[in-house]
């Protein structure tokens, strides 16, 4: 096996086929079939599937470092073999690069003073594998895109090719970007000419996983929305991956690629030291170590959340930490739930919040807390009272999609839009035997369902359902009607 393996010299190989051909020369002359090949690189430790090895050595496309590196030791090559191997399929690609385009380079800079997140590289690396994408999920300001961006940048040499950025504009209060115009902008960056970029949307895919298909490029998909938005921005079979950030889980694109999903926590407490260190510096942050815990505290430990904080702290060197920390702790978003503490690192697709009900980010609840907003109240005066409507009521917590509170007794679809009440218009407290509130009483003291002769009672119809009620009983009485609109039911003279 060892002198078939040396009669092979993967450098007389000047294009792509011509390697691959190699290649299933050197299986062919292992005397391995392709399912012994990839058990013997799973006993090796290699990742190399039959059905990879299969579409590997039938396509004319330079296979990735690792198929090939797999091939070679199950093979029977040693190491320097391996690397002879890699080094002519790096100089092929290289060749290919230089022939058909330009080499993109679009990755915005590193993230400054990025600290921690050691497993989620480790996982990042490990999902590139197979099947080469991954989405990195997590609320805003949670650190996703610095994530990408340093790992894309520390990955530099994996992807020789180029790398492709894109911000999709999935929660930036305008319009998502579509895939017609990012594919677009793909191929210009990969060296087509315009004339030659397709009209139709499917086949400006198919070009550029064409493209992509020779090609190790890492295509970053910042701020994604949708799996709509992504499938036609995946690259295909080759050496390319996608790396995706979502504040949403995309688990569409799960179901039909295979994507994972990695959710991302806040820093752990130490972490958030090293960042507060790295920004404003440790000699500071040693002389009230305590206060720069409790900072990141109040920070609920987000990335964005500490750099906007240590931003303040830079800008106003009179401030000591602990007064920051203090302003940061008292501010209004503690009232409400903050990303830190949901129980969840991000929300169902389809369930995401819209742009005005989006539940307040680091990077809001972190600028009112450093920045005081001036009172448009004159000095001296009080406020005004509100309305009566205006006072807290309890909330309603009956399923998403009801109609709940209405009046008990309301039947589903009545329309129930009315003034707020008044005090004076408020009833007393009914017994608690009655089932119906008063305003519902008739002026002649019949029910105003009450069925005449000849009709079914709602409790004899089959066809009737019960009806729900609310689990959560308004704190006020609604309006009863005006007199006008209140009618009698007698019984019906036929």
């Amino acid at each position: 096996m060892r002198q078939s393996l040396d009669g092979l010299d993967p450098s007389s190989a000047g294009s792509a086929p011509q390697l691959v051909a190699l290649l299933r020369e050197l299986r062919a002359a292992s005397g391995l079939s392709i399912r012994e090949v990839s058990r013997r690189a799973r006993d090796r430790g290699d990742w190399l599937p039959t059905s990879t090895l299969a579409a590997v050595l039938n396509r004319d496309a330079v296979p990735r470092a690792e198929v090939v590196a797999a091939l070679v030791r199950a093979c029977g090559g040693d190491e320097a073999a391996v690397e002879t191997w890699l080094a002519q399929c790096a100089r092929i690609s290289a060749a290919d690069v230089a022939d058909t385009g330009q080499v993109p380079r679009q990755l915005p800079g590193p993230p400054h003073a990025f600290t921690g997140r050691e497993r989620e590289l480790h996982l990042v690396d490990e999902h590139l594998q197979s099947p080469r994408a991954v989405v990195l999920a997590g609320p805003a300001g949670i650190g996703k895109t610095a994530l990408a961006l340093h790992w894309a940048h520390r990955s530099l040499d994996a992807f020789p090719d180029g790398q492709l950025y894109v911000d999709l504009r999935g929660f930036s209060g305008t319009d998502p970007l579509a895939p017609g115009p990012v594919l677009h902008r793909f191929l210009t960056a990969l060296g087509t000419g315009p004339e030659e970029i397709p009209a139709d949307g499917d086949e400006r895919a198919a070009m550029f996983r064409s493209l992509l298909g020779h090609r190790r490029v890492l295509v970053v998909l910042d701020n994604a929305r949708s799996p709509e938005q992504l499938r036609d921005l995946l690259p295909g079979a080759g050496g390319s991956a996608a790396l995706i950030t979502a504040r949403t889980d995309l688990f569409g694109l799960t179901a039909t690629h295979g994507v994972p999903h990695l959710r991302l926590a806040p820093l752990t407490r130490e972490e958030s030291m090293d960042l507060l260190d790295a920004m404003i510096g440790r000699d500071r942050v040693a002389t009230d170590p305590e206060a720069a815990r409790g900072l990141a505290a109040a920070c609920g430990d987000l990335p964005l959340a500490l750099r906007l904080a240590a931003c303040q702290t830079l800008a106003h060197p009179e401030q000591t930490i602990g007064e920051l920390r203090d302003r940061i702790a008292a501010a209004p978003w503690r009232t409400s739930t903050s990303p830190a503490t949901r129980p969840r690192a991000c929300a169902p697709a389809s369930t995401s919040p819209g742009p005005a009900s989006t539940p307040p980010t680091g990077t809001s609840w972190t600028r009112s807390a450093c920045t005081p907003r001036p009172s448009s109240r004159p000095p001296g005066s009080r406020p005004s009272p509100g309305p009566p409507s205006a006072t807290p009521t309890q909330p309603c917590t009956a399923s998403p999609g009801s109609t709940w509170p209405r009046p008990p007794g309301t039947a589903a679809g009545a329309s129930t839009t009315s003034s707020a009440p008044t005090p004076a218009s408020t009833p007393s407290a009914a017994p608690a035997t009655s089932a119906r509130p008063p305003w519902t009483a008739s002026t002649t003291g019949t029910s105003p369902r009450s069925p005449g002769p000849g009709r079914r009672s709602s409790a004899s119809n089959p066809r009737s359902s019960p009806r729900p009620t609310c689990p959560c009983p308004p704190s006020t009485a609604p309006k009863p009607p005006s007199p006008g609109s209140t009618r009698a039911t007698a019984p019906s003279a036929r």
